[in-house]
C-alpha cells in the first residue's frame, strides 16, 4: 500500500556553558533577602528565602547574560568546565 511512515528521532546534544558568578545575599530588615552579583549592573532581586533569591537571581543573571551574548557585548565570569562546589552560609530558621 503506502510507504512506511516511520519518525526518526534526531537527538542533537547541545553543549552548554557553565559561568560563574559571584554573588551576595544579605538579610532584609522588613524580613527576607537581597541577592545581587556585583559583576553585572541591576542583577539584583529580593525573596523570602535563601532558595528563591538564588532562584530568582539564576534567572535574572541569565538574562542579561543572553542579550550580552546577542548584542556582542563583553561581560565578566569565570568559566567553569567542571561542577561547582560552593561554600554558602544556610540560614535555617527554627
Amino acid at each position: 500500500m503506502g510507504k512506511d511512515k516511520t519518525v526518526k528521532r534526531i537527538s542533537i546534544k547541545r553543549k552548554h556553558n557553565l559561568y560563574v558568578f559571584p554573588i551576595t545575599i544579605e538579610p532584609c530588615k522588613e524580613g527576607g533577602y537581597f541577592a545581587f552579583t556585583p559583576v553585572l549592573k541591576g542583577a539584583h532581586v529580593q525573596g523570602e528565602t535563601y532558595a528563591q533569591v538564588i532562584e530568582i537571581l539564576e534567572d535574572v543573571i541569565r538574562h542579561h547574560i543572553e542579550l550580552k551574548i546577542e548584542h556582542n557585548e563583553f561581560f565578566p565570569f569565570l568559566q567553569a568546565k567542571q561542577e561547582v562546589v560552593a561554600n554558602i552560609p544556610l540560614a535555617i530558621r527554627i
